[in-house]
């Protein structure tokens, strides 16, 4: 015969406690039912597992191989739960995240720092990908999520927008259109512009506003991260 997890769970009780009573309380459960199961287990294995001594129940001597033997598998058991309290909790986990360039240079350093405020004991790893790295890297599991500008289309992916930006003009400070709160489209026209270039998603958002006025989108400069963008820029 084989023996049950219930079986075990109150064998593990009696020894506790050593009595039958105490078994029962540890279990929330009659008194007589835990009587009848170690009887009635008692007779299926063929094993006296217990020495009956006035009220008391002391584990038999030909019975210590079994006792070892369930004492380690409930060692298991609250080594199991101390794990699954630790993964809730973040301890000793690591979070594998990636984000693109123009992402991980501020807004995703703000994200981690927040969540380290929250899960102090978990590690992160943190990667830069371009766009073309994003599914593998999601569809092999080499990480958890992507922080990333622009929605990622993919039957096998889940997109979940987060925050709303907004398109701005970055000019250097002695420039003419700086401290301006506008600057359409048709001015821009006669600028040497610095951009991302079609057909880059990017590129792709950044061209709408000069598409939709009948604007050609002519860049002087092509470059695909924000941050050469930003540095560009400051270069006048």
């Amino acid at each position: 015969m084989k023996l049950t997890l219930r079986q075990i769970e109150v064998i593990r009780a009696v020894q506790i406690s050593g009595t039958i009573t105490g078994a029962a309380k540890l279990l929330h459960v009659s008194t007589p039912g835990i009587s009848r199961l170690i009887k009635h287990t008692e007779s299926s294995v063929g094993i006296n597992l217990f020495d009956r001594i006035g009220k008391s129940f002391v584990p038999s001597a030909n019975a210590t191989r079994i006792f070892d033997e369930i004492n380690e598998i409930y060692t298991k058991v609250e080594t199991l739960n101390e794990s699954v309290l630790r993964h809730r909790d973040g301890v000793g986990n690591t979070m594998a995240m990636a984000a693109t360039a123009s992402i991980a240079q501020i807004i995703a350093p703000r994200v981690t720092a927040l969540f380290c405020q929250k899960y102090p004991e978990m590690n992160i790893d943190l990667e830069i990908l371009k766009m073309e790295e994003w599914v593998d890297y999601l569809l092999l599991e080499k990480g958890d999520f992507v922080v990333c500008s622009h929605e990622l289309k993919h039957d096998a992916l889940t997109a979940i927008p987060v925050v709303q930006g907004e398109q701005v003009v970055i000019v250097p400070r002695a420039h003419a259109f700086s401290g301006r709160d506008q600057i359409s489209v048709k001015e821009l026209v006669d600028e040497k512009l610095i951009g991302v270039a079609l057909p880059d998603p990017y590129g792709e958002i950044i061209s709408r506003p000069f598409s939709a006025n009948g604007l050609a989108y002519e860049l002087f400069i092509k470059t695909r991260f924000s941050h050469n963008i930003l540095t560009l820029v400051e270069q006048g």
